[in-house]
């Protein structure tokens, strides 16, 4: 048996190892997704170890529908993820009037449903929520660090930072709105603008690239990342990452909406209902039995023995059966109750006696069934011989 472990277990550790091996090195480099699960070199998942390392608390959500606090920070790294954010940012736009049912015009088409995404960012800004949104490029795997640091500072310059950024980002445009508020600027143009939206507040950084895994250690790009967070996020909130918007969303079902303990709860019952099928008609524990007064002392025997029988103690059975035959002998015998066992025993013939002592000696071990019952009926033949010799000594002649 401890060969058949020893090969599971080698078997289980070379498919560990094989696991280890393809999840290491079975990827492409061209994963360019910003995800926080993203290890590799265009990933964000040193960005969220150093907010956690640094006592900031991070949840990665890959659910379009979001559950996030008053006091959370949403984060949105799409390229386009400001679209999400609502329409009101853009200029000229009105709303359309249910009652017309034609249009002289595109523009004045009624806007199309708004996706889960864009709901949920909606109504976290609503109830006074931040929104942090990271300008990301497309796809770009060749993406590498500008030679020279982007120097980046506080509006007036109290603060300044030395940053590595991506050589060719392709970033948006920056075109702040007439209320936003400039945080951060480079060369005159703005890094970092707030703009209050929808009774929430925006944080759009024009060029995120500085946060990305192959980034993050450059210059002072984690001191800055450390500096964004700590002083956006408000106190006893979360930076919660919208995976939906990297590239790395997740279809959820009706239950993981509710929570993982409805999922849980949901398992929990399919395994419940499978134990119940499988085990439907099987009885569990010692098999039932009729329970009768014994009316006499064989009856009493034949239960005695079938309790022993199914507790498996032979060897019991054997030592009550020594006892019988003593007694059995005694009385053949005619012999006084002052003698002693071992004076009863010295009297029958040496078969008898080696069998009474093979009883003592199994006494406390597992006996099997067959044996006993070979010493019982051997016993038995010898008592039977003893009582038959005595009732002839004593016939009348």
């Amino acid at each position: 048996m401890n060969k058949n472990l020893n090969r599971v277990a080698g078997v289980a550790c070379l498919l560990l190892i094989a696991a280890s091996v393809l999840f290491v090195f079975g990827g492409e480099n061209s994963v360019v997704n910003p995800s926080t699960v993203n290890t590799r070199g265009l990933g964000l998942a040193a960005y969220a170890e150093l907010l956690r390392k640094n006592g900031v608390e991070v949840e990665s959500d890959r659910s379009p529908v979001l559950h996030l606090g008053k006091n959370d920070v949403l984060v949105m790294t799409d390229f386009d993820a400001r679209q999400g954010l609502g329409s009101n940012r853009s200029e000229g736009s009105r709303p359309a009037d249910p009652d017309r049912e034609e249009y002289s015009d595109e523009s004045e088409k009624p806007a199309q449903r708004p996706s889960q995404m864009q709901m949920s960012v909606q109504r976290h800004l609503a109830q006074g929520g931040r929104v942090l949104l990271l300008g990301m490029p497309g796809n770009m795997p060749e993406m590498r660090p500008k030679g020279e640091p982007l120097a980046v500072q506080t509006f007036g310059g109290a603060k300044k930072f030395s940053i590595r950024v991506a050589e060719a980002p392709l970033l948006r445009e920056a075109n702040p709105t007439e209320n936003a508020v400039i945080l951060l600027e480079s060369g005159g143009q703005p890094f970092a603008f707030l703009v209050p939206q929808d009774g929430g507040v925006t944080l759009e950084v024009t060029d995120a690239t500085f946060l990305r895994n192959r980034f993050i250690a450059e210059a002072q790009n984690a001191d800055l990342a450390l500096w964004l967070a700590q002083r956006y996020l408000p106190p006893g909130g979360r930076m919660v990452f919208a995976e939906a918007t990297s590239g790395n969303a997740e279809t959820r079902s009706a239950l993981d909406e509710i929570g993982k303990w409805a999922t849980t709860a949901f398992w929990q019952a399919i395994l419940l209902f499978a134990v119940v099928v499988v085990t439907l008609g099987r009885r569990f524990g010692l098999p039932s039995r009729e329970l009768t007064q014994a009316r006499g002392a064989k009856e009493l025997m034949v239960a005695m023995g079938d309790t022993l029988s199914r507790a498996r103690r032979h060897d019991h059975a054997l030592l009550i059966l020594r006892s019988a035959a003593v007694d059995r002998v005694r009385s053949a015998l005619r012999l006084s109750v002052g003698l002693s066992e071992q004076e009863i025993i010295a009297r029958m013939p040496a078969d008898a006696q080696m069998l009474m002592a093979q009883i003592i000696r199994l006494q406390g071990h597992e006996v099997d069934p067959k044996i006993a019952v070979n010493i019982a009926q051997s016993l038995e033949s010898h008592l039977r011989d003893i009582e038959f010799q005595e009732k002839a000594r004593r016939a009348p002649r």
